[in-house]
């Protein structure tokens, strides 16, 4: 989807599935997401609140609507070759739906858990996920809001600089 299409939208929330933890059913229901054009229509402001204790936000670029030059590092970072074994068959950049994440910030106050960040961080890219067909993010944003160590995206390089991108399943 596009980030202008996206914008469209008029009501976002996360989607509550019956197999989820307690402490994720916990944030699915009580949370609140705020979205808002950014400087264009390529770019979009998602703020999820989650009680008062607890918040996520970023900046969402439509990377092919702005003509990033980081396309072509993003199509280099997909292996072509069939016969390699970390081929994807459904591995292969879209032509649309390539957005970056730009000022990612979490705020938490005393009485949040690990497993509420993780919790909000799961379901952010999961919702993203949802209207993106490709994350992107360089890893300096990534700084004190992604649990890296657990982290399911594909790291890559752009001008020497190390950045992320989510994968196919």
């Amino acid at each position: 989807m596009r980030v202008s299409t996206f914008l469209e939208e008029k009501d976002f929330s996360f989607k509550d599935v019956e197999y989820l933890s307690p402490e994720i059913k916990a944030v699915v229901v009580n949370h609140h997401i705020n979205v808002t054009q950014g400087e264009s229509e390529n770019i979009a402001h998602i703020h999820v609140q989650y009680y008062d204790n607890l918040s996520f936000q970023c900046k969402v670029i439509d990377l092919y609507q702005e003509h990033s030059p980081k396309i072509a590092w993003i199509k280099n970072s997909y292996v072509t070759d069939t016969s390699n074994d970390d081929f994807d068959y459904e591995d292969v950049l879209p032509p649309f739906g390539v957005v970056e994440l730009y000022d990612l910030d979490m705020k938490c106050n005393s009485d949040c858990t690990k497993v509420m960040i993780q919790a909000l961080y799961q379901l952010m890219f999961n919702f993203l996920l949802e209207y993106f067909n490709v994350i992107v993010f360089h890893s300096r944003e990534a700084t004190n809001v992604i649990d890296l160590e657990n982290i399911r995206f594909k790291r890559f390089m752009i001008n020497d600089e190390l950045y992320y991108r989510s994968i196919s399943y």
